[in-house]
């Protein structure tokens, strides 16, 4: 394990003159993924609802250059309220969940040129718990540490939703810490979802999509 050398980072007037919006003043990033060949930053401790997307294939240069279609990116998002974003995640679009609601980039392929944030649903997630993929969803807890809910894309409505998959056990949700997926195999094809409490004890969703099993 090593220090990595982050190259061009993109600045920000504090009101003190130009900074560097990752640095020991000004925080660090607090969630990372890889999507479309470049590594993206958010959840920036002084830029809070800014994502930062490096250039094509070279994941720790973030030169937006003259704006070129592998050059980075700078993006922030446009909405009515502080929305701190705690998740980014590489779903079937780049998703980004936030304290205030869920988003994603319907930009296909991501360039500095092409670079669209749409809000789809307004449950907030909770930080600290990375969402996972089932059935091409993508499962996260949202704010309130007591419901996992499925963000997928619906053709009838045209936009993401996020329906709750635990509404028959809401009960026994409560403050989850981590959660993962453990994906059916040719013996035995159910999925299961894990999530772990801050009590040490775990609750388990078993789900088959196409069978519609949420148990």
């Amino acid at each position: 394990i090593s220090a990595l050398t982050l190259t061009n980072i993109p600045t920000h007037d504090y009101g003190s003159g130009a900074e560097a919006v990752i640095s020991a003043t000004r925080g660090w990033p607090r969630v990372c993924t890889f999507y479309e060949a470049r590594l993206w930053f958010a959840g920036l401790k002084g830029r809070p609802q800014t994502i930062l997307g490096s250039k094509t294939n070279d994941f720790y240069n973030f030169d937006a250059g003259t704006g070129l279609a592998d050059e980075a990116l700078y993006d922030t998002l446009d909405t009515d309220q502080i929305n701190p974003i705690v998740n980014i995640f590489p779903g079937r679009q780049l998703q980004v969940f936030t304290e205030g609601g869920e988003f994603s980039n319907t930009s296909s392929p991501i360039t500095p040129a092409d670079s669209s944030w749409t809000r789809h649903t307004n449950y907030g997630s909770k930080s600290n718990v990375r969402p996972d993929t089932m059935d091409g969803s993508t499962l996260y807890i949202d704010r309130s540490g007591r419901n996992l809910r499925e963000f997928i894309f619906s053709f009838t409505e045209d936009a993401y939703t996020s329906q709750s998959s635990s509404t028959l056990a809401y009960d026994i949700i409560n403050a989850p810490v981590d959660l993962t997926t453990v994906r059916g195999t040719e013996e035995d094809i159910s999925n299961f979802v894990l999530l772990v409490k801050g009590d040490g004890t775990m609750a388990v969703l078993n789900t088959l999509r196409i069978e519609e099993v949420d148990g």
